[in-house]
């Protein structure tokens, strides 16, 4: 039977040997030759060539203006949609639409000198995610009409399918419009109206707001940063 250690030394002098299957379309981007363009921009002056895996200049098409070399095509890339749960992956997508000559993956999670621990922490710092606010706004309106069980439905929806900036913060905000009915049953229950909120009331919202995002196809609280509930 071989052995782990022995089976990634294998893998590993595999890479070495054939270093061009650890590239992808987008890693070879990144290289010094391609820097001129954004990567979303590259097949308008390269072509892919599956037998190598390599990028190449354009042989044909219009002659760029002043780049010795460089012809142009109408030819357009795609970049695949992501859902906003693939956090990393969906503000990655983000990033190579708009940022500007990026050279690595570093490079696209680096801000004014600053490389972010993950991608979607670069969109926040470069203001391409809507910030907290613009959902403070819409909570607000919604508690003003709906009921409570309504608003933690589209806390959910929001959660699941907004790729909302600071989740935690708008928990922390509204947690009491997202708890009331919770509240006014147990005062009833408990029969004693001076009861406020506390954990338990708190705790009650968290659940029935997780199972709404189950239902939707997504996970636990934890992985939108909000505390998860017992």
């Amino acid at each position: 039977m071989v052995s782990e250690s022995t089976s990634r030394q294998k893998m590993l002098l595999n890479v070495l040997k054939h270093p061009r299957k650890q590239h992808s379309h987008l890693s070879l981007d990144f290289a010094p030759k391609m820097s001129l363009h954004a990567p979303y921009c590259t097949t308008k002056y390269h072509a892919w060539n599956n037998g190598n895996k390599t990028w190449q200049r354009r042989k044909q098409g219009q002659v760029v203006p002043e780049q010795e070399g460089i012809r142009s095509s109408g030819a357009l890339g795609r970049v695949y949609t992501v859902h906003p749960t693939n956090s990393e992956c969906f503000h990655l997508r983000f990033l190579l639409h708009e940022g500007q000559r990026p050279m690595s993956f570093t490079d696209l999670r680096t801000f004014d000198g600053r490389v972010c621990e993950t991608y979607k922490q670069a969109c926040q710092l470069r203001g391409l995610l809507e910030d907290v606010e613009h959902w403070n706004k819409a909570l607000e309106e919604a508690a003003a009409s709906r009921s409570p069980k309504i608003l933690r439905n589209l806390f959910a929806v929001m959660l699941q399918i907004c790729s909302m900036s600071s989740p935690k913060q708008l928990w922390m905000d509204h947690k009491e419009n997202l708890s009331e009915d919770i509240l006014h049953k147990a005062r009833i229950q408990q029969q004693n109206m001076d009861l406020d909120y506390c954990e338990a009331i708190f705790n009650r919202a968290l659940i029935d707001i997780e199972d709404k995002i189950i239902l939707l196809g997504g996970s636990d609280l934890k992985s939108f940063g909000l505390p998860q509930p017992n």
